[in-house]
């Protein structure tokens, strides 16, 4: 029997979504007015708020709210351009609004707003400041072009530091590895700009005659014009403003940023000589300091410089032996291309005091994926289909060799069975990409978590498939 009428269902399990709570509720809806508009009980209109991620308000709240709704939606805006224009963090929010942290965070997402990390917050207050400093850089040097001297723009910034760094254009201090540049470019500035730092580079002066301070030999018909001056040295240096608040470990923290600078426009300069004549070393390695001094220049005096001429590295301990099973082999078989390429990756971002970020990501791309596609392949019965090299032109990308064409020959993904790990691989291949195609090198501090990411995946596969 079919009733016209058919009785309604309680109220309890009428399916009301927790989202359309949540929009009235921010519409400033109370608890007992959801009760009563749903029928559902007061427990679970409070049950179903919190599964909407909604943080309650009390009753003096919700009373502000309505009070002057238009005045709430104006500081909710306000909040919003501080929080995404400024910096400003939540809890200065709350002492702009009068509000509680909990309190701001609710105008900020009802302006529409989204809420970040506290080390986004960090990076975005970072580049303010960089921005701030490039400013007042750009300012300082135009005076100081128009006539300023460096003492009189120091009084306006109250405090200069100059950083001067000494090196040796080639990889090793001896004639033979001199490299040879244009006379034109002695005594030359050559300017670069490297984050927040405008940096200086300079080849010593050259006077038209032999014996020359800076220089180890000439190449001509004669010295007074010679085709080809050899440097024995080039200098970097850079000048830039602190505040006079700074106690002294801010103050070694910015020379060190400032040393960091130069090492890597000293690299820079240096690998423009090693790709013309790659006889005088490796492209990528810092050249030696001979000397690295930092001055207050408003005052005259000489700063203690928190970084040894030499940098060193970290030691990395806990690493496998050599056993008689793997020293065989390599004997007979020579090492794995692909472990000796991520081998290579390894050294160049954990233990030399030249670490080259690209060139270890490039190195640690191609391991991963040569030693897949050696690993699979070994692992794919012969005449299987479709074949191996079917799989990669059907799914295109390397990274999907641990993922889809991995699950397709050895049953298991690396998508599945450690997300993390396979966005992280993800993400080394498209930094390979990006320096493929648009020489876009990662920081160091990547590409050494990107080289990791290399050896832990090979290792996974290693496991699935043996």
């Amino acid at each position: 029997m079919n009733p016209d009428n058919p009785p309604t269902a309680p109220a309890e399990n009428r399916p009301v979504a927790p989202e359309a709570l949540r929009e009235q509720y921010e519409s400033g809806a109370t608890v007992d007015e959801l009760v009563t508009a749903s029928g559902l009980s007061y427990g679970t209109v409070l049950n179903r708020l919190h599964d909407a991620g909604i943080e309650m308000r009390t009753s003096w709240q919700t009373r502000r709210m309505r009070q002057d709704p238009q005045a709430r939606q104006r500081l909710a805006a306000h909040l919003r351009t501080l929080y995404e224009e400024h910096g400003a963090t939540l809890a200065e929010l709350a002492a702009a609004a009068g509000e509680t942290r909990r309190g701001a965070r609710r105008l900020l997402i009802e302006a529409g707003g989204t809420v970040r990390t506290t080390q986004l917050t960090l990076r975005m207050r970072s580049a303010a400041r960089a921005a701030e400093r490039h400013k007042l850089a750009l300012s300082l040097r135009a005076r100081y072009e128009a006539g300023a001297t460096v003492p009189e723009l120091s009084k306006d910034c109250n405090y200069s530091v100059a950083t001067v760094y000494r090196l040796q254009p080639s990889s090793e201090p001896t004639v033979g590895r001199m490299g040879d540049i244009d006379p034109a470019l002695a005594g030359q500035p050559l300017t670069t700009r490297v984050g927040a730092f405008d940096v200086v580079l300079e080849f010593p002066k050259f006077e038209g005659r032999f014996p020359a301070q800076g220089y180890v030999s000439w190449s001509g018909t004669h010295v007074s014009a010679p085709t080809a001056l050899s440097p024995a040295y080039f200098t970097a240096h850079v000048t830039f403003p602190l505040d006079p608040s700074l106690d002294e470990p801010a103050v070694q923290a910015e020379v060190k940023a400032a040393i960091a600078v130069l090492r890597f426009a000293a690299a820079r300069l240096s690998d423009a000589l090693r790709v013309e004549q790659p006889s005088v070393g490796m492209v990528g390695d810092i050249p030696k300091m001979l000397s690295l001094t930092a001055q207050d220049v408003t005052r005259g005096l000489a700063l203690s410089v928190p970084e040894p001429l030499t940098p060193g590295y970290p030691v990395v301990r806990g690493l496998p032996t050599l056993t008689i099973d793997s020293a065989t082999t390599a004997l007979n078989d020579g090492a794995s291309p692909a472990r000796a390429l991520l081998s290579q990756a390894r050294y160049l971002t954990q233990s030399t005091n030249s670490p080259q970020p690209g060139m270890a990501t490039l190195l640690a791309a191609v391991a991963a994926e040569t030693y897949a596609k050696e690993t699979l392949r070994s692992a794919r019965a012969p005449g299987s289909c479709p074949s191996l090299r079917s799989l990669q032109d059907t799914h295109g990308s390397a990274v999907a060799l641990y993922g889809p064409i991995a699950h397709t020959v050895i049953g298991r993904s690396l998508e599945n069975d450690d997300p993390d790990l396979w966005s992280n691989l993800v993400s080394l291949f498209t930094a390979r990409n990006r320096m493929a195609h648009k020489l876009k090198t990662p920081a160091h501090p990547d590409a050494a978590r990107l080289v990791v990411t290399a050896m832990r995946s090979m290792d996974w596969l290693t496991a699935c498939a043996s």
